[in-house]
Parts: structure tokens; sequence; C-alpha cells
């Protein structure tokens, strides 16, 4: 939930993908329940539906709704490597070397040269 500019409580309903009419039902059973428990006697609530596509039977179903309100996101992610330094330390008495050194692996190596002397 959040409060828009003009004072208004807004409910926001994020979808993971695509997002059918049937949402509607949801949205519209949030903001009545707002509205009943939180907003002031005189304040508007409103709702947001955001997902990564809208469907056109959720278009349509929202053309009759003006307080609710169709976004469609796009996501991308990029990830960027951090470089540590080579490090060892102890893990349950033996010598465990870190395998992220390499892109793509992760784990752990266990480097049994250092065996003898523990």
């Amino acid at each position: 939930m959040a409060v828009d500019a003009e004072k208004r409580l807004v409910v926001i309903e994020l979808k993971v993908s695509r997002s059918y009419d049937r949402v509607i039902g949801q949205i519209l059973r949030y903001m009545a329940w707002i509205e009943k428990n939180h907003a002031e006697p005189e304040q508007r609530v409103r709702g947001v539906i955001v997902a990564r596509e809208i469907s056109e039977d959720l278009r349509l179903a929202c053309s009759y709704l003006p307080a609710v309100g169709l976004y469609e996101y796009e996501l991308s992610v990029l990830p960027k490597r951090v470089e540590l330094e080579a490090s060892r330390w102890t893990r349950t008495g033996v010598l465990a070397v870190p395998l992220g050194m390499r892109a793509g692996s992760f784990g752990y190596h266990v480097d049994s040269s250092d065996w003898a002397s523990r």
C-alpha cells in the first residue's frame, strides 16, 4: 500500500508474469478492505495492477474501472562479479579453499595436503 500525491491510498498488486481478468476481484477486495479499515472518512482508495504482461481481457475489464490502473514492467538483471581476495579458513578442522575464483564455480574444495599439519 502507498499514498499518492492526492493523499489517496493506493493498493498495489504485483503479478510475477502475465495478469488476467481474475485479478480484478482480488484487487477490488483489497481496495474495499483498505477503505473500510484504514482510510479516513473522506479518503479515496485506488488500485494498481503491475504485471510483466497485461492480458487483453484484463484491459477490457479495467476499462470500466477508473479507480484501477494497469502497468507493465520490464525486468532485466545484469549481474556484476565481485572479486574477493583469495583466502583460506578452517572449517570443522579441515582447511577449505573457496572455489569462487573461477567464473561459474561455487562451493568449497577441501585441500587434503594441509590435513597432516592439523
